[in-house]
């Protein structure tokens, strides 16, 4: 198995809003990890570090060795990442530890490459409707990335979940049948834009106010799938 990317990581023993604010001031990032059967750790990390292993990342689904004080290394994907909406600020880290034989059941993007013969001929619009595959696999063959040729579509066509290029040992959960890429006409599209603009428009309801500061604050954006905080 090819070598993975180290996350370093400290116990933590205060728990609570008021502790992960003063770990955050600190340059530490909360965390817990869960999995492979063991009881769930509250851990530390350095914010610098996982800015830094996560910056040339495509998906946030990357599989860590990760190092703990007076331990052996551990396997574990990181499962979600929490940052604050408005500022550069990460707020909560999950990891959920793996076996490798242990089979996973995760997400890889999947990235077009390529300009359609449908856009650079017939002047269509390129259409990405399914950003991210579902799947599962072993942890030691967990793809970061699918990269789709999209080069050949022509106006009208479309690429589903069944046409996507394998990935060794990896099993697709997606049904096949779904759309992945497509090449329309520029007016469809945007005539599709517009009815979606007025429905939205007209479903909207008021808005009578908006949270407090500290509420606000505290509304984290989340990428990946849910799961327990510490």
């Amino acid at each position: 198995m090819a070598a993975k990317p180290r996350l370093n990581a400290e116990p933590r023993e205060d728990r609570g809003t008021a502790a992960a604010r003063r770990l955050r001031h600190k340059g530490w990032v909360p965390a817990v990890l869960y999995g492979a059967k063991r009881p769930t750790t509250h851990l530390q990390v350095s914010a610098r570090e996982l800015r830094a292993l996560l910056a040339h990342r495509t998906s946030i689904h990357v599989l860590v060795e990760l190092v703990l004080p007076g331990e052996d290394r551990r396997l574990a994907v990181v499962q979600e990442l929490q940052a604050h909406p408005s500022r550069d600020e990460l707020l909560h880290l999950d990891l959920h530890e793996v076996l490798l034989t242990e089979s996973l059941r995760t997400t890889v993007p999947i990235e077009g490459r390529g300009v359609p013969f449908g856009v650079r001929e017939q002047g269509g619009i390129l259409e990405h409707t399914l950003f991210a595959l579902e799947i599962e696999c072993l942890a030691q063959d967990l793809p970061e990335l699918l990269r789709v040729d999209v080069s050949e579509l022509r106006l009208g066509q479309a690429l589903l979940v069944k046409d996507l290029p394998p990935l060794p040992a990896v099993r697709v959960l997606t049904d096949p049948e779904v759309s992945v890429f497509a090449v329309s006409a520029q007016r469809v599209h945007a005539e599709a834009e517009e009815a979606a603009a007025a429905a939205e428009a007209a479903a909207a309801p008021a808005v009578v106010g908006e949270p407090s500061g500290e509420e606000a604050e505290e509304q984290p954006t989340a990428a990946g799938r849910p799961a327990g905080r510490g």
